[in-house]
């Protein structure tokens, strides 16, 4: 009797991953921009294929990121702002990056010998449909503002992937070189590139290794991409804040690298049970004495791995994979307004599917496999779910809220969705939940004075305007602080704020808007023409809804 065995063709292999894929993120075509995507329609930068790769520097998710800026400007000269097409981008990348890891595995694998050769595309491809349907990939893909994420993680399969291929064949070098300076321009995690490549030369030295010089030539050119990122580094805008300031908070660096023993391990965790799945998860931090169970196990995990790279353990590779990808973004330096984000698992995800399939195998030989490719269906089946969360502003914040209670931002934004669908009665309690948890929090205090304003409780919305002021100084702020004194019959006490708001952004057209209608309620008629002949030139179409 012969033995169970699965057998798979690398073209077969291929086209179910491309089918997996977009049988997973089918529905997210339907979805809208969410949160950060709102940027693109604003981005002034991608109106034109002359400034794509001037991205601006306002914080945005494009800033300091040319290659992705790159990408969003060809989505926009081709569809404007329907936004199915750049979540179609979004999902070609994505199996893009799953079809490279494909193929580095099987590759990787067939150079063990004989018997891994045999079955190298079955174990391959498990690995491959893991990680590329693996739920907690959701943010990256479903959400557009991720494009960074992974336009960055098909850059960096690439350059290990044009490596692998160079041993055999050297122009696939300089293809490795090309992509790896490119990823730079997409996102910073990209810095580990050059380190995850030396590493898998160490761990999988060649067959036929390539003479000194020449490989000494590839690596001076792989880590010279390291140039690109100190560059954008020295001309970043705003990506470089500290984590909390937003909401008048100062999280140390101390603290940060305590909180993110909390967030690796639940990173490792949601790896083998996706739930629940938190979209932000705020600034949330923990002590020392909060983490001090969780700091043995990843010691061991991490001591375990330094071992198995002095003694060349493969299974050692996918443990350093894993962390050294997250080091950039969960060590002690913080580049983001979250202690922890979903998004970071991105690549080290591979690590940890590669590492389940092979021990798998190893264990059950292709029993193993079938439960692998089980789990795979239950997982895609739960990203399909997941991706409904994306469909809306209120979808996603409403979702997040009820995981994560304990966020502030979360109520923010769920209060400001409510808004933009008209319903801004309901939106003020969350805005009140949002500063009860977080008092010197200044946006939910403007929002919930929006608020008030559309409600015509001109009263409450100076109150809360007037708080605002006090937290979170901004052109917005001063205008609708003006307006709301304007409204509540005081335009005299109302001008001077917005003239505040144009002091510090004289082409903000609304601010002029306002303006115009408080000079007209005073009596001041030079005034209010004067702001009609500024707005004639910044937003002619509001100048007939000016009130004489």
């Amino acid at each position: 009797m012969q033995p169970f065995r699965l057998d798979l063709g690398t073209r077969p292999a291929c086209l179910a991953l491309i089918a997996a894929g977009l049988l997973a993120y089918c529905f997210s075509f339907s979805g809208g921009f969410v949160f950060d995507d709102t940027y693109i329609p604003d981005n002034e930068s991608l109106r034109h294929w002359q400034t794509w790769l001037t991205p601006p520097h306002d914080g945005s998710p494009v800033d300091s990121r040319p290659l992705t800026n790159l990408s969003m400007g060809i989505n926009y000269a081709v569809a404007g702002t329907r936004v199915g097409f750049y979540h179609l981008t979004n999902i070609v990348i994505h199996i893009g990056c799953a079809l490279l890891l494909y193929g580095i595995v099987r590759r990787t694998l067939a150079s063990f010998g004989e018997t891994w050769l045999r079955d190298s595309s079955l174990l391959a491809f498990t690995a491959a449909a893991l990680w590329l349907l693996h739920p907690l990939q959701t943010e990256s893909v479903a959400y557009i503002s991720q494009r960074a994420e992974n336009l960055m993680g098909f850059c960096y399969f690439a350059t290990l992937y044009c490596f692998i291929r160079g041993r055999e064949n050297t122009p696939w070098l300089l293809a490795s070189i090309v992509v790896c300076w490119l990823g730079m321009l997409a996102k910073e995690v990209m810095v580990t590139a050059p380190v995850i490549i030396a590493l898998y030369a160490w761990f999988f030295p060649a067959t036929n290794p390539l003479p000194r010089k020449q490989n000494l030539l590839y690596f001076l050119g792989l880590f010279a991409s390291l140039l690109v990122m100190g560059w954008l580094a020295l001309h970043e805008g705003n990506r470089g804040g500290a984590v909390g300031d937003a909401m008048g908070e100062n999280i140390s660096s101390a603290v940060y690298a305590t909180t993110q023993v909390w967030s690796v391990t639940r990173y490792l965790k949601l790896i083998f049970w996706p739930s629940p799945l938190i979209f932000d998860y705020g600034n949330m931090v923990y002590s020392l004495r909060a983490v001090a169970p969780l700091i043995p196990v990843l010691s061991l995990l991490i001591l375990t791995a330094l071992w198995g790279t002095l003694h060349r353990r493969w299974w050692a590779f996918c443990l350093i994979w894993f962390f050294l990808i997250l080091s950039p973004t969960s060590t002690v330096i913080s580049l983001s307004m979250q202690t922890a984000a979903e998004h970071r698992v991105y690549l080290s995800l591979a690590g940890i599917a590669v590492l389940a399939v092979i021990l798998l195998y190893r264990l059950l030989r292709y029993w193993g496999i079938v439960l692998l490719l089980v789990a795979a269906v239950a997982l895609t089946h739960l990203t399909v779910l997941r991706v409904a969360d994306y469909h809306s502003m209120l979808s996603l914040w409403t979702d997040t809220v009820k995981k994560n209670p304990g966020n502030p931002r979360a109520y923010l934004n769920l209060g400001s969705a409510l808004y933009n669908v008209g319903d801004a009665r309901d939106a003020i309690p969350q805005f009140k939940t949002a500063i009860a948890l977080s008092p010197e929090y200044g946006m939910p205090w403007y929002d919930m004075g929006v608020s008030y304003l559309a409600l015509k409780r001109y009263h409450d919305a100076r109150l809360a305007l007037d708080k605002a002021l006090t937290l979170y100084r901004t052109p917005d702020v001063y205008a609708a602080t003006g307006r709301a004194y304007c409204f509540d019959g005081d335009p005299k006490a109302g001008i001077p704020y917005i003239q505040k708001a144009l002091l510090i952004n004289e082409k903000y057209a609304l601010a002029h808007y306002f303006l115009a209608q408080a000079y007209i309620q005073v009596g001041n008629k030079e005034g209010a023409a004067e702001e009609v002949k500024r707005l004639s030139v910044l937003a002619p179409a509001m100048v007939p809804s000016v009130s004489p």
